[in-house]
């Protein structure tokens, strides 16, 4: 728990130059690069939601394609 704590306010930290910029009337776009299917999954809403709060102007991301044998290893 700890542990997800301190991501989270890690993750504010680093959303705070957001609404600066974007009080400023300059355009804040985030990408999210790369989610791991089946392991970053779960954190990608979260990502979004604290992205969409900070009033970024829109958030894109994109899928790392694998070859299917590598999948067990970043499932391990």
């Amino acid at each position: 728990m700890k542990r997800d704590q301190a991501l989270h306010e890690r993750g504010l930290i680093r959303l705070r130059p957001y609404k600066a910029l974007s009080g400023a009337e300059i355009p804040v776009v985030t990408i999210c690069a790369p989610v791991i299917p089946g392991l970053k999954d779960p954190e990608l809403e979260s990502i979004l939601e604290s992205v969409a709060e900070s009033d970024a102007e829109s958030a894109q991301y994109a899928i790392l394609r694998q070859r299917h044998e590598l999948n067990e290893i970043y499932l391990q």
